[in-house]
């Protein structure tokens, strides 16, 4: 009986001996089998040097939107592009600036947030044969819920003004509200603001503040006590500070100007090419006032503009710009 169980025994162990070795020799080929697969999975990754070589190129409007792109990078710079330049103006020129110029300067590096006519820089212009005084838009930041404004004129106007929201675009003309600066000047004079023409500098006293109302146009502005200024007077820009300047233009800088000048970057169209220099900042040999208009009525150019230009070499940079669109682009 223990015989036949020791036989027993050793058929069971061969049997599973046999069972193993097979075991082991079909395994095999499966983890050849699997890496074949990862080669086959690494062979199709693409090649670096071959994604490259395969890119779409660059169509002629994408080079185009770079190129204008740019254009606007270098003649519009941002604020703190601005400050850095004007921090360069200041040091190279500290010994040749008045007070009151250095002080302009130190002034145009910031974010002005107070009633316009205080700003160091605004334009002048005569829109209508009854209408002289500071034109100027609101400045408003965005965030991620909202449209904040930085100017204070839109609430003072809002809170003055019974007009109907919905009638506003279609009233094409200017309203006044003489009760808002009555107010806040009670029992004073209003102030007073410096204006320049192409050859002089004078003063006015602020009016009233008012809002025109457009289908295709909109702008605030600042009336001006008007009784003692020359009807023959080109008034261009306006600033709360008394600058020094050096009065006559260049034809060098207008050249520039109209030579640069690049169409195609432009939706709508522009008076920017037509801009012409009258002075120049007393103590900078760069740095230029200018404009384009037509007198006495700033209605016959599309875009009448005012700017303060720095030039270097064969370029050059707006450290303010501004102007009118008459051509009406917000309606296209």
């Amino acid at each position: 009986m223990r015989f036949g169980n020791i036989i027993l025994i050793c058929i069971l162990l061969f049997i599973f001996s046999c069972s193993s070795k097979q075991e082991k020799t079909e395994s095999k080929p499966l983890k050849k089998e699997k890496k074949e697969t990862v080669q086959i999975i690494e062979s199709k990754k693409p090649d670096s040097s071959q994604k490259q070589s395969e890119s779409i190129p660059e169509t002629e409007e994408e080079r185009s939107q770079k190129n204008c792109d740019e254009y606007f990078k270098n003649r519009f710079p941002k604020d703190s592009v601005k400050a850095r330049i004007i921090d360069k103006i200041i040091s190279r020129n500290s010994d040749s600036l008045s007070p009151s110029n250095l002080k302009f300067l130190e002034a145009l590096k910031t974010q002005e947030k107070d009633l316009a006519f205080k700003h160091v820089l605004n334009p002048i212009f005569r829109l209508k044969e009854e209408e002289l005084g500071i034109v100027f838009y609101p400045q408003y930041k965005r965030t991620e819920t909202a449209l904040i404004s930085l100017s204070k004129e839109p609430e003072l106007i809002e809170k003055h003004d019974t007009l109907d929201s919905e009638k506003l675009f279609f009233m094409n003309e200017m309203r006044f509200h003489p009760q808002i600066l009555d107010s806040i000047y009670a029992g004073q004079e209003k102030p007073q603001i410096y204006y320049y023409t192409p050859s002089r500098m004078d003063s006015a006293r602020i009016k009233d503040l008012g809002k025109f109302y457009g289908e295709c146009l909109y702008y605030y502005e600042y009336s001006l006590q008007d009784s003692l200024i020359d009807s023959r007077d080109s008034l261009l820009i306006a600033s709360s500070l008394k600058l020094n300047l050096e009065f006559g233009g260049d034809s060098n800088v207008d050249s520039l100007i109209a030579k640069s000048f690049d169409e195609s970057c432009f939706d709508c169209p522009s008076s920017e090419y037509l801009l012409k220099s009258f002075a120049r900042l007393r103590g900078v040999d760069n740095l230029y006032f200018s404009y384009a208009d037509t007198f006495p009525i700033n209605d016959e150019l599309e875009t009448p503009a005012r700017a303060l230009i720095y030039v270097q070499e064969d370029k050059f940079t707006y450290l303010w710009y501004s102007e009118v669109d008459l051509f009406g682009c917000s309606c296209l």
